[in-house]
């Protein structure tokens, strides 16, 4: 945590496995600050969520994912503060990416601008988050140093010339858009402006549950970003989420596994849970045992990076047990070419927007 003198202090007490039975901090220049921190009015006040509140101190500070998150942002909070701005922010990614920022302490809500043609989604975002908005594209862009497109494929190209038809861009670009490479934006860009503009690009695949804090994100650096600019987006992701930096190719690979799986996991849990319902449970019961029962399998599979899933797998099937039964009944039914096939789909849509993007831009050299 960064205090007002630009020094870093630690919580008193706080280290791995100690229960911490504190209910305050010395805070720079400040006397002595509550554990809930809401009277420490510094830059960093996004932070002050993440500090345990009164009936979560001890044990559960100390090893729960409350201490992790919290530690993850300290290093956030050297982090220059960049003013981000969002078009299409209103939509589910744009909107997903805001409250996970937000929400972790990232970024203060003031620094957040958001346009958007719907001002009903933009308003009640505007009450969730305490973000800025506006539907006036150019206002916005005339208050950020950092510029999200979270448009739909399909609209970017027309969105660009909009919004670099009279000048060209000096802000970092970060593009949401599936399928739109760096050379069409790159393109798409220098026609609009009428120039040979470097545009500084990094082009992101992000997942939905980022804005709960447990995202999955791929990240690739277009020619002309600058290591700080990757550097800050991917502290942003990392805010909210894990970060894999890929090459552009593989970001169709990533849309497939970590993008379009959310929905798989979905998919799979709702089969599972109405396999409860048929074997007797009570709907409410069958849900709330398969969704923690997939975030335990989770669980494990991160605490062991090294250990192969079939590994994981055989702890828990025992001989002529009823594990093995359901695993063998999976693999009859092709479930593995199943969730293959469905990641192969996905990855191939990603393929083809890219292919024809850049078709219709070879079309008009």
């Amino acid at each position: 945590m960064q205090t007002h003198s630009g020094m870093f202090v630690l919580p008193a007490g706080i280290s791995r496995g100690k229960p911490v039975c504190r209910t305050s901090v010395q805070c720079g220049n400040c006397k002595e600050v509550p554990i809930s921190w809401r009277s420490c009015r510094t830059v960093l006040s996004p932070l002050h969520r993440l500090a345990p509140r009164a009936h979560v101190r001890h044990a559960r500070w100390a090893t729960s994912s409350y201490r992790h998150r919290f530690t993850r942002l300290l290093s956030s909070a050297a982090t220059p503060q960049r003013r981000v701005g969002f078009v299409g922010g209103a939509g589910n990614m744009g909107s997903a990416i805001i409250r996970g920022i937000v929400g972790s302490g990232f970024t203060a809500p003031h620094l957040v601008h958001v346009s958007g043609r719907d001002r009903a989604k933009l308003e009640r975002l505007a009450a969730d988050t305490a973000v800025q908005i506006t539907t006036d594209n150019a206002e916005m862009l005339s208050q950020v140093d950092v510029l999200f497109l979270c448009v739909k494929p399909a609209q970017i190209e027309s969105l660009l010339h909009q919004l670099f038809g009279t000048r060209p861009p000096s802000l970092l670009i970060v593009s949401v858009a599936a399928g739109a490479s760096f050379a069409c934006l790159e393109r798409w860009i220098q026609d609009a402006s009428a120039t040979a503009n470097e545009p500084r690009l990094i082009r992101c695949m992000p997942n939905v549950p980022l804005q709960v804090g447990c995202g999955a994100t791929g990240l690739s650096r277009g020619r002309f970003a600058t290591d700080a600019d990757l550097a800050w987006t991917q502290a942003l992701f990392e805010s909210i989420g894990t970060v894999a930096l890929v090459d552009e190719p593989l970001l169709d690979a990533v849309v497939a596994v970590a993008g379009s799986a959310t929905a798989f996991m979905f998919q799979f849990l709702e089969a599972l849970s109405d396999a409860g319902v048929r074997e007797g449970l009570p709907r409410p019961t069958a849900r709330a045992l398969a969704v923690q029962a997939m975030r335990g399998a989770a669980r494990m599979a991160q605490a062991e990076p090294q250990a192969h899933l079939a590994e994981l797998r055989n702890r828990v099937e025992s001989p002529g047990g009823t594990t093995i039964a359901g695993t063998l009944a999976l693999e009859a039914a092709d479930f593995r070419a199943a969730v293959q096939a469905a990641a192969a789909a996905s990855a191939a849509k990603s393929r083809a927007l890219r292919s024809a993007f850049e078709e219709r831009l070879m079309g008009k050299e």
